[in-house]
C-alpha cells in the first residue's frame, strides 16, 4: 500500500508538465515553420480546406434552425429534469426523462445553466452546442501540441487535425448530446498518452480521462483496448518473478473504477441498465452489418488508412505487437457487431476507430515517418475526392431557413390549441416541453418502453450475475410509452418520421402538411404533418 501510494504522489505533477510542454511546443512550431515540398503542398491545401470547412460549419452551428438530429432533444430534456430537482434515473420518474447515454452531460449543463441563469430552453441548447464545441478545440490542442512536440512532419500534423475535425462532423457528434464530448475527450487522452512516461499513475489518469469519455456515451471506453492490452502485458512483465506486486497495483487501481460505478449505481439506479441493457436489445435486433461496411468504405477510408499503415508497418516487440492486435480486435468489435445498429450506419467507426486514427498518425514511430508521408499524400487525394460527396454536419443555408419556417409553422398551431394532450415529434419535443404537455416524446422513450417490455426476459439471462442486479430495478411508471399505445389519446399529432403509427394504427387523418425539416446528422429532409382525428 505504501509503494502504491508513492507511485500515485507523483500523478498530479505528471499532469502539470504535460500541460507546461503546451506553450513551448507551439512557439518551437511557430519559430521552424515548414519547409514547402510536394507533400507541404499538399498539407498547405489539405489546411484551407480544413479552415474553410470549420468556419463553414460555425457559421450554422448556432442557428435556430440548424437542428443536429431528430432525437438530439433527449439529452436536454434530462437537463431541465435535474435543473427541476428531479433525478430522471431513479426507479419511478413519471415524465420520462431520462435518456440512454449520460447523466453526467445533462448534470453538468444544468449547474452550468443555474450558475450563468440561463432558464429558457433555447439558451441551454446554445450552451450544450458552445461547450461540445469548445472540446472539439481542446481536442484540436492537444493534437497539435504532441505533433508539435513530437517533431511529426507537417503534411502528418495537418491530416491528423483534419481527420479529428472530419470524425466530429461526420455523422456529427457535436451538438447539445454528449458523444462530441466523450469523442473529444477520448481524443485528449490518447494524446496524453503518447506524451505520457508509460507508468503506472499516467495509466491511471489515461483511464480516467477514457472513463470520463464513456460517462458520455459508454462505447468510447474501447477505444482505450490497444493501449491497455499493451500497458497490461507490459506492466506486468516489468515485474518478473515479483509480478503479484504489479498485479496488486493494479487491482487497487480496478478497486477505484469499481467503487466510483457502484457510487453511480447508488445514484441513478438506472442508468447502466439504460445505456447497456438498451443498446445491447437493440444491437440483437439490426442487421446492419452491410449497411455499416458500405458506408464506412464510401465515406471513411481516411479512417482505415491511417490504421492499416500502423498495423502493418509497427515494429517493436511484444507489447507493441499486442497494441496491434488491440486494434485489430477493436475493428473488429465495431465492424462486426457495432455494425449490426441498421440506424447508425458508420456513426461507430468514426467515434471509435476515429480517435484511433488520429492517434495511429500521431503516435507512428520515427522509422515510419517516410512512409506516413507517402501515406497522408494519398490520403489527401481521397479527402479531395470524397468531401464533396459526404455528409460532414453541413446543411444548405437554405435548408436552414425552411427548418426556421417550419418550426414558426408548428409553433403557430399548438398556440391555437388550448388541450394538453397534444403530440410533438421527438425533434420538436422542447416544443411540447414548454408547453407543459402531459406527454412529451423526447426521442429514447420509444427505446425505454422495448426495454420494459423485454426486461424479465433478460434478467432471465444473468440470474446470477451483477449485470442481473443492475436490471433488476423495479420501474412502474414507462410501460406505455410506445407511439401506437399513445395514439388514441392525444387531441392533435403533430409527426414527421412516425406518422405511419398514427395513420395506420390510431385513425388519424391527415390534415395539412406544416414543412419540411432537415436534420445533420442524416442529411434527410422529412415532412412535418398536422393529423386530427376524423
Amino acid at each position: 500500500m505504501v509503494e502504491a501510494f508513492k507511485e500515485y504522489k507523483g500523478q498530479a505533477v505528471d499532469m502539470r508538465s504535460y500541460l507546461k510542454k503546451y506553450k513551448s511546443s507551439l512557439l518551437g512550431f511557430v519559430e521552424s515553420p515548414p519547409k514547402l515540398s510536394a507533400a507541404n503542398l499538399f498539407a498547405i491545401l489539405m489546411a484551407i480546406l480544413f479552415l474553410y470547412t470549420l468556419f463553414s460549419f460555425l457559421g450554422v452551428y448556432f442557428n435556430s434552425g440548424y437542428l443536429i438530429e431528430f432525437r438530439s432533444f433527449a439529452q436536454i430534456d434530462t437537463v431541465l429534469a435535474f435543473r427541476d430537482g428531479r433525478n430522471p434515473f431513479a426507479e419511478e420518474d413519471p415524465a420520462g426523462a431520462s435518456n440512454l447515454y449520460t447523466f453526467l452531460w445533462p448534470l453538468g449543463l444544468a449547474i452550468l445553466s443555474r450558475i450563468l441563469f440561463l432558464d429558457d430552453i433555447s439558451s441551454i441548447i446554445v450552451l450544450a452546442r458552445l461547450v461540445s464545441a469548445a472540446t472539439m478545440f481542446v481536442a484540436f490542442a492537444a493534437v497539435l501540441r504532441v505533433a508539435t512536440a513530437q517533431k511529426k512532419p507537417f503534411v502528418v500534423t495537418v491530416t491528423a487535425l483534419f481527420v479529428l475535425l472530419m470524425i466530429n462532423l461526420i455523422r456529427i457528434v457535436l451538438g447539445e448530446w454528449s458523444y462530441g464530448a466523450g469523442l473529444n475527450i477520448s481524443v485528449v487522452a490518447l494524446m496524453y498518452w503518447v506524451s505520457s512516461s508509460k507508468n503506472l499513475r499516467s495509466f491511471s489518469c489515461f483511464l480516467a480521462l477514457i472513463f470520463l469519455a464513456s460517462m458520455m456515451k459508454f462505447y468510447f471506453v474501447f477505444v482505450s483496448a490497444p493501449i491497455v492490452i499493451s500497458f497490461l502485458y507490459e506492466y506486468i512483465r516489468a515485474y518478473g518473478r515479483e509480478a503479484h506486486i504489479a498485479i496488486g497495483k493494479l487491482a487497487i487501481v480496478a478497486a477505484a473504477f469499481s467503487v466510483v460505478i457502484a457510487v453511480i449505481h447508488i445514484l441513478f439506479p438506472t442508468y447502466f441498465a439504460h445505456a447497456f441493457g438498451v443498446h445491447a436489445l437493440i444491437f440483437n435486433q439490426s442487421g446492419g452489418l452491410l449497411i455499416e461496411l458500405r458506408g464506412v468504405m464510401g465515406i471513411a477510408p481516411w479512417i482505415y488508412l491511417p490504421l492499416a499503415l500502423f498495423v502493418l508497418r509497427g515494429s517493436g516487440g511484444t507489447g507493441k505487437v499486442l497494441e496491434r492486435l488491440g486494434l485489430i480486435l477493436t475493428f473488429s468489435l465495431v465492424t462486426f457487431y457495432f455494425g449490426r445498429h441498421s440506424g447508425n450506419a458508420v456513426t461507430y467507426t468514426a467515434n471509435i476507430l476515429g480517435p484511433l486514427a488520429v492517434w495511429a498518425l500521431i503516435s507512428a514511430p520515427r522509422a515510419a515517418t517516410r512512409t506516413t508521408s507517402e501515406l497522408v499524400l494519398v490520403l489527401v487525394v481521397v479527402m479531395f475526392a470524397i468531401v464533396p460527396h459526404a455528409r460532414f454536419g453541413l446543411i444548405s443555408g437554405e435548408k436552414v431557413a425552411q427548418n426556421r419556417e417550419t418550426i414558426k409553422a408548428v409553433e403557430t398551431v399548438l398556440d391555437s390549441v388550448e388541450s394538453r394532450k397534444v403530440y410533438v415529434p421527438a425533434v420538436l419535443s422542447y416544443l411540447g416541453r414548454e408547453r407543459d404537455y402531459e406527454y412529451v416524446d423526447s426521442g429514447n422513450r420509444e427505446y425505454i418502453a422495448l426495454w420494459n417490455s423485454r426486461r424479465e426476459t433478460l434478467k432471465e439471462r444473468f440470474p446470477f450475475s451483477i449485470a442481473g442486479r443492475l436490471f433488476s430495478w423495479q420501474d412502474k411508471t414507462i410501460n406505455d410509452m410506445a407511439y401506437y399505445d399513445q395514439a388514441l389519446e392525444f387531441d392533435v399529432v403533430i409527426c414527421s418520421l412516425r406518422c405511419r403509427h398514427f395513420l395506420k394504427n390510431a385513425g388519424y387523418v391527415e390534415d395539412r402538411e406544416l414543412g419540411r425539416l432537415t436534420a445533420a446528422w442524416s442529411g434527410q429532409e422529412h415532412r412535418v404533418v398536422l393529423l386530427r382525428k376524423p
